[in-house]
């Protein structure tokens, strides 16, 4: 899962990795690995092949990612029609299979809609029937429930899990609600200002958060026994177009330090699986007690699973 506010970077870094987004080999660093293969290695054309039907994207506005004048099965056979040698019969009995695979129970009659005569919960689930026709191995799911009501949120939620376990499938779910994630992740990584300034399995993030960031947004996270006020996070996300020379979290962070202003920090490792970039990891550095808010909570949570480890 990829946690954050909005403009921390989760749709671009995704968009870089499906391909959508025109980049140059200047643009990005680091490895993008499908199959073993690095696709930022290679030429735009080649990538796009490379990928073809195996990564998936669905998007968090399916009122506005759907094309209003096309019915809803050709849109849902585009990546079979694009990708494969499939006649056309062929692709609507796909299409079709998609859309019962989605739960949308009368999918002859839905295949010939258009998207106003759909309800948002019903496209949201088109646009995962088109992402899961080509039966990709990643699905890139970009805030996916944003414009739902809570209780279609859930609908998708278990769906996409679901799907999950079915297919085999590999998702990086992108989202600002860390309530959200905790449900859907097995490991999270928290981005800020385009870098990810947090990485660990969700245990590590939710029983031993390490970086400010973190938790600044676990302190803002509701639940139903928080008797607290909320603490909101001050401040805005810096402009990258003239990024910060220290930590780009320095300005809104209350533990921020001189060095914060002058230097980023690197990534330290915690544990094997826990990886956060903080100065406050530094031994030099001074110990600074987790708020009370988040022990508060993992105490609870802790006590809830039945035994000190929360499992």
């Amino acid at each position: 899962g990829l946690v954050g506010e909005s403009g921390s970077g989760k749709t671009v870094t995704a968009m870089v990795v499906s391909g959508l987004l025109p980049r140059k080999k200047a643009d990005v660093s680091g490895q993008v690995l499908l199959d073993g293969k690095d696709l930022l290695a290679l030429d735009g054309a080649t990538m796009r092949k490379r990928q073809g039907c195996a990564i998936s994207v669905v998007f968090q506005e399916p009122m506005s990612a759907m094309n209003p004048v096309m019915r809803i099965g050709p849109q849902v056979e585009e990546a079979l029609r694009v990708h494969t040698k499939l006649k056309a019969e062929e692709r609507k009995e796909r299409a079709l299979q998609a859309l019962r695979d989605v739960d949308l129970a009368d999918a002859e009659a839905i295949y010939e809609k258009y998207p106003h005569q759909m309800s948002g919960g019903m496209l949201q689930r088109a646009m995962i029937a088109a992402a899961i026709i080509s039966r990709p191995k990643l699905l890139l799911a970009d805030e996916p429930t944003t414009a739902l009501d809570v209780t279609i949120q859930a609908q998708i939620l278990e769906l996409i899990n679901r799907l999950k376990k079915e297919r085999n499938l590999s998702v990086i779910f992108i989202t600002h609600d860390l309530g959200v994630v905790a449900n859907m992740a097995d490991d999270i990584a928290v981005m800020y200002a385009g870098k990810i300034v947090e990485y660990g399995t969700a245990d590590d993030i939710f029983y031993d958060p390490r970086h400010p960031y973190t938790w600044a947004l676990l302190s803002s996270m509701p639940d139903l026994d928080t008797n607290e006020k909320l603490d909101a996070i001050p401040g805005t996300p810096p402009n990258l177009i003239y990024p910060p020379e220290g930590d780009a979290f320095a300005d809104r962070n209350k533990y921020a330090m001189q060095i914060d202003f002058e230097m980023q920090p690197p990534m330290f490792e915690i544990s094997p699986t826990h990886k956060a970039a903080t100065w406050l990891l530094h031994p030099d550095a001074p110990k600074v007690e987790v708020p009370r808010i988040i022990t508060d909570r993992i105490a609870r949570m802790k006590k809830a699973g039945g035994d000190d480890n929360g499992k």
